[in-house]
């Protein structure tokens, strides 16, 4: 790899040296710090004393294939990182010295750890009660774990940002815009009684969920000698990558991280800050600056072809900005866009597929080719999946946001657990039946509807397999004897699992799939194989609730008179938010790519072609409807006194475009493809800001000849 002279400085520099590195995506950042990196080991450097600091551990690919390259010797790896997992390390090592001071009701037990799972789920079984008693949030019509997840963000939020969580109801207030009357205000009410009896539950029981872990670094761990001590002689040597997406509890760790270390390099995207949910606030990048000695620059891009620079900056112009990097003279933007306008929906996903099988019949690689959108709907998803899997070019998607229990393989593994446990009380619907055969088994619709009906006996609202052997044979001919084979293989098994006792719901999905389900001819089997998708949300949900049953088991929680596996299903049934889980997102596949902007935009991977479809959608640049929280007003630089107002609510979503619009632009190496719907999947008519600003920029060319 060539590098550039600005690069070779910085790899080159004294291995003590403590250096700031700021730029805007593109500009090969990362690839300096990896090589920094392996100069550091080159040199000597033990790799334990290594830190890599990153803001989601999905960015860690660049140097996780460094470390592991068969260039290196054997030995220990450098330590990889987030805020969050190191903020836990800390916890765990030092709760003897903080349990007491802190006010935690039993400081000789040990923390509970709770992820995005369990703190919804916990929070569900303090809240329910308090919110049907009181008839909390009866203006709000969203679902209870949507509900749940806008707590949480308001408890993160004060405690990323530093103030105390008994305050969110009143800055929320003063930033309202409204009458005294206002409902709006009872409901910012009732987010302070919620959030208030969640915290007192916690430091009951000594549960620890993300808001709760911060609280304790900043205010009790880092002001502590040992801690700063032990942080000093075991993290000698610091990366920090795209600090941009900091909080400023972040960067408060970050700062006591660098001043200890003996080498450091601070690395932050100029045009970031995409994580504001999280506190990512641009205008934090100033503790970024204050620790490191030296302060660099980078203003070359690699990514962008000259084109799609150009492109991007004529967009911005259009909304007013400006590029940080300004394009070269020559480039001309209309070669690096493609834009196709058509009447309805179907169109557009339709030429979309054809379009990608093109260009992959030209030899573009599969994942050299992003589908991105602002929201990934279930409609979108399927229909762009089935149009590409139907030409067999290799497709995946990926969409945080989408709980484990809408996947199908997952639907199916839950109803058959349902099945299986008839003393839980969960009973599948008959559509749920259907569904859960066709998955499971491997079947059409049709074959999978005269299971339903034929092969099931209602007792109530309990459905009784019967045998295959007990359905008339002109049901059995129509049903195949090849699935009636599957099906009663199945039916066979899950008696042998009702008659003898329960067994963890884990374990009986590890079995299901292994003795049944990933067995040829069944529906988690493809050509012999086990299907690799369902294989990966199989092996998602039997992790989850592994983790799940040893969380209760832990903290003794159990529900009354009721087993983990019980909890577990009704929680997912709840929609709750299943975590990220590292192995399916991170493990590269040679698969055309689906997935929300946003999303993409954090996979931080440049691709050649990227396709944004629906730009007309309002949701490329206005925030989420979240009637409980303002992500911009819980922010450290927002002023308390000010009424957040339309105008400020247009303000962000021009700056939240712009920032996308460059953003994705970095990490484009060929061309840009539009894709614009008159109608979109509802049948509405679409004039979103992206689309605005997409027209105002051709008829300026236009004008301009």
């Amino acid at each position: 790899m060539i590098l550039t002279k600005d690069q070779q400085t910085i790899i080159r520099a004294k291995k003590t040296a403590k250096i700031y590195l700021e730029g805007v995506a593109g500009t090969g950042k990362t690839t300096t710090a990896v090589h920094r990196l392996l100069a550091w080991l080159d040199s000597g450097v033990p790799p334990q004393h290594i830190l890599i600091l990153l803001p989601q551990i999905t960015l860690a690919t660049p140097y996780r294939e460094a470390l592991r390259s068969p260039d290196r010797p054997e030995g220990a790896d450098a330590i990889i990182a987030t805020f969050g997992s190191l903020t836990q390390t800390l916890i765990a090592l030092f709760w003897a010295l903080i349990a007491h001071d802190a006010g935690f009701a039993n400081p000789h037990k040990p923390p509970t750890f709770l992820s995005l799972e369990t703190a919804q789920y916990f929070m569900g079984r303090v809240l329910d009660p308090i919110i049907e008693r009181d008839g909390l949030f009866d203006t709000v019509k969203q679902p209870r774990n949507r509900l749940y997840s806008q707590l949480l963000d308001n408890l993160n939020k004060a405690a990323l940002v530093g103030f105390p969580h008994t305050e969110i109801a009143t800055r929320l207030k003063r930033a309202w815009d409204g009458g005294d009357a206002d409902p709006q205000l009872r409901v910012y009410d009732d987010v302070q009684v919620c959030v208030n009896a969640f915290r007192t539950y916690c430091y009951a029981e000594s549960l620890l969920d993300f808001s709760l872990q911060v609280e304790l670094l900043i205010n009790h761990l880092l002001p502590l000698p040992h801690v700063q001590s032990y942080l000093a002689k075991q993290h000698r040597y610091i990366i920090a990558d795209n600090c941009e997406e900091n909080s400023l509890a972040a960067h408060r760790l970050l700062n006591k991280l660098v001043e200890g270390a003996k080498g450091a390099l601070v690395i932050a995207d100029l045009l970031g800050g995409y994580r504001r949910f999280l506190g990512a606030d641009l205008s934090l990048l100033y503790y970024a600056r204050q620790a490191p000695q030296e302060q660099v620059t980078f203003t070359q891009l690699f990514t962008s072809p000259p084109c799609v620079h150009a492109l991007a900056s004529e967009l911005a112009t259009t909304l007013g900005k400006s590029d940080l990097i300004q394009p070269p003279a020559s480039a001309n933007p209309r070669d690096g866009l493609v834009i196709d306008t058509f009447r309805y929906y179907p169109q557009l996903t339709d030429a979309v597929a054809y379009e990608v099988a093109r260009l992959v019949g030209e030899g573009i690689a599969p994942h050299d080719i992003a589908i991105v959108s602002p929201f990934l709907t279930d409609t979108l998803r399927f229909s762009l999946m089935t149009r590409l899997e139907a030409m067999h070019i290799p497709v995946r998607s990926h969409r945080p946001s989408r709980p484990l229990s809408e996947e199908p393989a997952a639907l199916a593994l839950i109803h058959l657990a349902c099945l299986a446990h008839p003393q839980w009380g969960i009973h599948p619907a008959r559509h749920d039946l259907v569904t859960t055969y066709k998955t499971a088994l491997g079947t059409d619709l049709v074959r999978a509807q005269l299971l339903a009906s034929r092969a099931t006996i209602w007792k109530g609202l309990q459905p009784l397999l019967k045998s295959f052997l007990e359905i008339p044979m002109t049901g059995q001919s129509r049903i195949t004897f090849n699935v009636g084979g599957r099906y009663e293989g199945l039916r066979t098994w899950l008696a042998e699992v009702i008659a003898a006792s329960e067994q963890p719901l884990d374990h009986f999905w590890r079995r299901l799939f292994g003795e049944v389900l990933s067995a040829h001819g069944y529906g988690f089997n493809t050509d012999g194989n086990p299907n690799k998708d369902m294989a990966e949300i199989a092996s998602a949900l039997i992790y989850s609730a592994m983790q799940f049953r040893l969380m209760l088991t832990e903290t003794n929680t159990l529900p009354h008179g009721e087993s983990a596996g019980a909890a577990y299903i009704r929680m997912l049934m709840g929609g709750i938010l299943a975590d990220l889980y590292v192995p399916r997102w991170s493990q590269p596949d040679s698969a055309v790519l689906i997935a929300p902007a946003y999303t993409f935009l954090l996979r931080n991977t440049p691709v050649k072609y990227q396709f944004w479809l629906n730009i007309g959608d309002d949701g490329w640049s206005e925030r989420v409807y979240q009637p409980l929280t303002n992500p911009y007003v819980l922010t450290a630089g927002w002023d308390s006194r000010r009424k957040w107002t339309a105008l400020d609510e247009q303000a962000t979503a021009e700056d939240a475009l712009y920032r996308l619009i460059l953003g994705l632009s970095r990490l484009c190496t060929h061309k840009i493809y539009m894709g614009i719907s008159e109608w979109n999947e509802q049948g509405y008519e679409q004039r979103g800001l992206l689309l605005q600003t997409v027209h105002r920029t051709l008829r300026r060319w236009s004008e301009a000849g």
